[in-house]
């Protein structure tokens, strides 16, 4: 979807992965988009960025929370 894809490109720019990452973190979300595997080196970046939204996530109580009552409501879907 071309606007997950863009939102995403826009956290990675505000600051979600290093700069010279941000091209990379785009490319890597097409391909995926498109049914193919990401290059290596995009993987490792897509990798270090999920651990930065893990931190994030898990760092702050309320986000952490929102999250898992997200999580639940799908369930009960």
């Amino acid at each position: 979807d071309n606007s997950q894809i863009a939102k995403l490109a826009l956290l990675a720019k505000d600051g979600l992965v290093d700069e010279e990452d941000v091209r990379m973190v785009r490319t890597a979300m097409i391909a995926m988009n498109a049914g193919r595997l990401p290059t290596l080196p995009q993987r490792t970046v897509l990798m270090k960025m999920l651990g930065t939204l893990v931190d994030m996530i898990t760092a702050d109580p309320s986000m952490f929370s929102r999250m898992r009552t997200e999580l639940r409501s799908k369930d009960d879907e």
